[in-house]
């Protein structure tokens, strides 16, 4: 059985008194608080034998992580089954019973400590022990997708020395989160057998003050003024930084900013804003710059205000290097529908119509060898900013995903097209949309968007044009209605 320490805050031994949950009789004979570790003293425990069993047929399965990225926050990872007859796709884990606090769309105190806490336990589990992943029943149970259709709400069983471990040997890291204080627990009572524990594990974990129910904020965190002396042109030169030295922490990492732009497009939940530099603003060419940012902006789309073309905004948000590159996040609730009541509240400064002078927005026109040229020579002077091939791809190969979201590979191209939404191949028939390999393959392509990247999971980079509508990616063939 792995053993769990625990060292007890200062604070907590000189002051808070646990209260006893077993007997709900306080404790007045000690100053010091009674510590129960529920994550080993058995009160939980995996029932079920998990050696041979499919996740996707029986409920419990062992499985990996095959790449550091697939830990995608507190309380979401993308594990990959090792035994499976049915399907070999990720499976997509939301951890059950916790709600760690938010590390990427939007940034909450100890989210990133959350975040980092189940990285390295999965990634030690998986590296040096074991990893079993069940839905919340007591019995073998084909798992059904949460509301999305796509995450299952799961059990994670881990041990961080012992590879195949036996299943008395498994501690259930959801649990840990909870008396860790990176969570509370939350929807417990959807599994009666462990929501007593779970509630005591908060409990204890409040009386120890411990991380979320801390009354003092994350080293480093900063809860204070938006900086707005950083410009999109500063914020490039860091991600060019961060695309030749990965290892590298770009100067601005998790500072509030507030900062200007054009909208280049929008596409995905992110937001593309681009501004001109003169030399005498810091442009580090003659003929001055262009310098874009993408910016995550959460799940729910701001007001269309916000995201049409050419408008010149003001947003608000944190700069965070993550998975994801180093980009802007933490805009929620920072797009108001109605006028700004706040400093840090997004603002259009000049609508399409009205930004017609030196922030209208400018698209970068290349051939298709002169985009490769960016490409492989590592120009980064259309990065994150709106561009146009001037002739006609052909596409060579494609791939769609389970969400009907296609990658497009053209002949001769060292870069491809990412399209977020689904493709109408004729703009004059309204049903008819692109599905299958057959309707893309060897048609000629017109292509517009924004020239971004991508990194895989497993470190490939790939660079890409992320068109925003159908009219931004046109079959170059297509018939007339």
């Amino acid at each position: 059985m792995l053993k769990f320490t625990r060292k007890i805050p200062l604070l907590a031994i000189l002051g808070v008194v646990m209260i006893s949950l077993a007997s709900c009789t306080p404790d007045t004979t000690s100053t010091q608080p009674e510590w129960i570790d529920y994550v080993n003293d058995g009160s939980v425990s995996l029932k079920l034998d998990y050696e041979e069993h499919d996740f996707y047929t029986d409920g419990i399965g062992q499985v990996t992580v095959k790449y550091e990225k697939q830990c995608i926050d507190g309380d979401t990872v993308h594990f990959d089954p090792i035994v499976t007859t049915t399907s070999s796709e990720r499976i997509k884990s939301r951890f059950y019973g916790v709600d760690t606090p938010e590390s990427t769309g939007k940034i909450q105190p100890w989210g990133k400590q959350a975040s980092d806490f189940t990285h390295e336990k999965v990634w030690n589990a998986v590296q040096n022990g074991t990893v079993v992943l069940s839905s919340p029943y007591n019995d073998y149970h084909t798992p059904e997708p949460d509301s999305t259709g796509e995450r299952y709400v799961t059990l994670v069983w881990i041990n961080e020395t012992v590879k195949n471990a036996p299943k008395e040997d498994l501690i259930l890291l959801n649990l840990m989160l909870v008396q860790e204080g990176y969570s509370t627990a939350k929807n417990v009572m959807d599994f009666p057998e462990m929501a007593d524990t779970f509630t005591a594990a908060e409990a204890q974990a409040k009386a120890f003050q411990l991380h979320i129910h801390s009354s003092e904020n994350p080293p480093g965190w900063n809860d204070g003024e938006y900086r707005v002396d950083v410009s999109l042109l500063d914020l490039k030169i860091e991600i060019e930084k961060t695309l030749e030295d990965p290892d590298y922490i770009p100067e601005y990492n998790n500072e509030k900013i507030t900062f200007t732009g054009t909208v280049a497009g929008f596409a995905n939940h992110i937001l593309y804003l681009v501004q001109y530099f003169t030399e005498e603003e810091g442009a580090r060419y003659p003929e001055g710059e262009y310098a874009g940012i993408n910016i995550f902006v959460g799940m729910s789309d701001p007001p269309s205000k916000y995201r049409e073309r050419n408008a010149f905004i003001q947003v608000s948000g944190t700069a965070v290097y993550s998975n994801f590159g180093f980009q802007i996040t933490d805009t929620e609730g920072r797009f108001p529908n109605t006028i700004s009541y706040s400093d840090s509240d997004a603002k259009v400064l000049l609508t399409p119509e009205e930004n017609i002078d030196e922030d209208s927005l400018y698209t970068f026109e290349y051939t298709r060898e002169e985009l490769n040229d960016v490409v492989t020579l590592k120009n980064y002077e259309s990065l994150n900013t709106a561009v146009k091939v001037t002739e006609p791809l052909v596409v060579q190969d494609v791939y769609i995903a389970a969400n009907n979201e296609i990658t497009v590979y053209f002949e001769n191209c060292e870069f491809n097209a990412y399209v977020c939404f689904m493709y109408r191949g004729n703009p004059d028939k309204p049903n008819e949309y692109w599905y299958t390999e057959e309707q893309w393959i060897g048609k000629r392509m017109y292509i517009q968007g924004i020239y971004t990247y991508h990194d895989s999971v497993s470190g490939r980079r790939s660079w890409q044009i992320n068109p925003t509508n159908n009219a931004d990616f046109v079959w170059a063939d297509a018939p007339t209605a």
